[in-house]
């Protein structure tokens, strides 16, 4: 057996000596540890609030426990090479990354990789410093010093990183009866602290309640965005549920849901649909709060900020509580608003999660608790009842032009609803879906998979889900080829899908692309489409050009008349045809009946002939019904007749 020699007081003082500098330096290393991945979240980091402080002191403790293993490992002369720190890093680095999964999704995973490099270097570089004192501490003290500077640097402003400049950029997306002009205007709305959120008209310009509850006025003139930032907000008191910050209690989800604005003249009210936390009782509800006032007060921000709650949902949600999530579920929120007759509305309430999967009460079918419905509210009485049950997630809800109510839901892995709304009618979740649990193939509350049996089927589902949000119905003549149908934006999907009903179904669904996650899709003034995405972008859409150009219209035409690269034209090149006689193109097969008309191709015959070519020409050959539009024809003709147009080639249909 090995004998210690006997400790010298000595001995013992230089140990002590060593231990104080071994300590010293460890300190050191979690200053540094803690500091300098802090360039990831260009903020100091005791400013950063109670989840994201709460991971990287819990990061600062494993270094601790780590450093204090491996330097126990060393004193009793065992291995601390290379690989005990790398196994040291890996296990010291998994709570954390747990922690951040569960509870922080929102927390920079580029911090940690920062962090894990730096962790291993200052765990090697207190291992050996007993026996390279010098240098070991130099390098320690020096990390220690940098990030010292860098969070000073962060707290007076000097490393802030600056705000992306505004820019506006447009690009053409086709589709089948509309080439659109889709405009985003980007970075105008600095990036709030959570996504949701909704725009609606006011007077003659928008506003925006963002997800973390700031307010906007916006509008555009001559292709150029305005806005500027209201002196009030939603009371969303988001700054009290951060402070409440406990296990489960991920503040991303904790949010401003819709906006609406009602009124007609100088009288109005604006309604925001958003959670509210009650501190005593420690629990969540979803509140309709409403600001009186006329569009200019509401506007200046003159209007008294002397909000009054309309709805609050039931029972209040306490976090962790029996019955109750264990963590908090606001990404299943729901909360949009409209208008149902002269003086109601109806909201909608996601489940927040209380499912009965996750946990034990199925609130969607629970009518005596507010979450997972469609409520129908009087603002003047503040009462309420159920309007319709058995919901998830609603994210999208319109009232049509013929009173028919719509919604658009979330289900969990595929089974995104299209839902037409009847009084009194439950929809069937969490015990009827057309969608699974995640990384599953069936549904755990249904006994039979892929169908929906015994509730109210939707109207439409989408397997795969694409996120659905919100949606509208299109009204305005400037989209009068679309008129009567509904657009429904999505998350996952970044894409509009337009869906027409016919005769109780949907006869058609066709995506157009947009490129990034819309969050709330409106019908704005003059019939344009206004978007609000998770990118914080404001886009507009119009009809490229004029909706009825010329050139747009000759593109139908040029399907026929005009060269392609997939096989020559089935119809005469119509270059120059206004003047010309009838049936003039040399070696083109034209049929005896437009053989035997005769004369010039004058603007009153192409008219007539645009209108109804089998009444002008009997037995023509061309499939074509005529055009009914007189203002078409005419901007079609003055196209035709433009020196300046190619009629031979197709138009430049831009980007698809």
């Amino acid at each position: 057996m090995k004998v210690s020699p006997t400790m010298t007081p000595q001995t013992r003082a230089s140990g002590q000596r060593l231990g104080l500098r071994i300590l010293a330096l460890t300190g050191l290393a979690t200053v540094a540890l803690i500091t300098l991945p802090g360039v990831h979240l260009r903020q100091p980091i005791l400013a950063t609030g109670g989840k994201t402080l709460s991971i990287v002191l819990f990061l600062a403790l494993q270094f601790i426990v780590a450093a204090t293993l491996l330097l126990v490992r060393k004193r009793r002369g065992e291995s601390t090479e290379a690989v005990s720190i790398i196994v040291a890093t890996c296990a010291a680095a998994a709570l954390p990354l747990l922690a951040i999964v569960v509870a922080h999704p929102g927390f920079p995973a580029s911090y940690l990789l920062l962090a894990g490099p730096l962790f291993a270097a200052l765990l090697w570089l207190l291992v050996h410093a007993a026996g390279h004192p010098r240098l070991a501490g130099t390098l320690i003290g020096a990390a220690a010093a940098a990030g010292i500077a860098l969070q000073a640097a962060f707290s007076g402003g000097l490393l802030s990183r600056p705000p992306p400049a505004p820019s506006a950029s447009t690009r053409q997306v086709i589709t089948s009866l509309y080439t659109l002009d889709v405009t985003f205007y980007r970075n105008f709305i600095p990036r709030p602290e959570t996504n949701q959120g909704g725009i609606t008209p006011i007077g003659d310009q928008y506003l925006l309640g963002t997800g973390s509850g700031d307010l906007y006025v916006f509008s555009r003139q001559d292709g150029k965005l305005s806005r500027r930032k209201l002196a009030y907000r939603v009371p969303l008191n988001d700054d009290e549920f951060a402070r409440a910050d406990g296990p489960g209690m991920n503040p991303v989800w904790f949010r401003v849901a819709d906006v609406l604005y009602v009124g007609d003249g100088a009288e109005g009210r604006l309604y925001a649909s958003h959670h509210f936390w009650r501190p005593a009782e420690r629990c969540v509800t979803m509140r309709l709060s409403m600001l009186q006032g006329s569009p200019e007060e509401i506007l200046s921000g003159s209007a008294k900020a002397d909000w009054t709650t309309v709805f609050e949902s039931h029972p209040c949600m306490t976090i962790g509580g029996e019955n109750m999530p264990t963590l908090f579920g606001g990404i299943n929120n729901g909360g949009r608003i409209s208008a149902f007759g002269n003086d109601r509305l109806l909201l909608t309430i996601g489940d927040h999660e209380i499912d009965g999967w996750r946990h034990t009460e199925a609130a969607s079918q629970n009518p005596a608790s507010s979450y997972g419905k469609l409520v129908l509210i009087d603002p003047q009485t503040h009462g309420s009842e159920i309007f319709s049950l058995g919901l998830r997630s609603p994210q999208g809800l319109i009232v049509t032009r013929g009173g028919e109510i719509w919604t658009t839901e979330h289900g969990p892995q595929g089974g995104d609803e299209l839902n037409l709304i009847k009084r009194g009618a439950n929809y069937g979740w969490p015990l009827a879906t057309y969608g699974t649990e995640y990384g599953t193939h069936a549904w755990p509350l249904t006994s039979a998979p892929g169908v929906h049996a015994g509730f109210e089927q939707p109207y439409f589902s989408w397997v795969p889900s694409i996120g659905v949000s919100s949606l509208v119905e299109i009204t305005s003549p400037r989209f009068r080829h679309w008129e009567g149908d509904l657009l429904v934006g999505a998350l996952r999907g970044e894409k509009l899908t337009r869906i027409r009903v016919r005769d109780s179904r949907v006869v058609m669904a066709e995506e157009i692309a947009i490129g990034e996650r819309i969050r709330d899709v409106l019908q704005g003034h003059d019939g344009e489409l206004v978007l609000w995405t998770d990118a914080e972008s404001l886009v507009f859409i119009t009809p490229s050009g004029d909706a009825r150009s010329g050139e747009l219209l000759f593109a139908a035409c040029a399907m026929c008349h005009a060269v392609t690269d997939r096989q020559r034209r089935l119809g005469p090149n119509l270059q120059g045809i206004v003047g010309r006689p009838v049936a003039a193109v040399e070696d083109f097969p034209y049929s005896p009946a437009m053989k035997a008309m005769g004369g010039n191709w004058t603007r009153e015959r192409l008219d007539e002939f645009l209108e109804d070519p089998t009444h002008v020409v009997p037995g023509t050959s061309m499939q074509f019904m005529g055009m009914k539009d007189e203002e078409s024809r005419e901007k079609l003709i003055e196209f035709l007749e433009s020196p300046e147009s190619r009629l031979d080639v197709m138009p430049d249909r831009g980007d698809i």
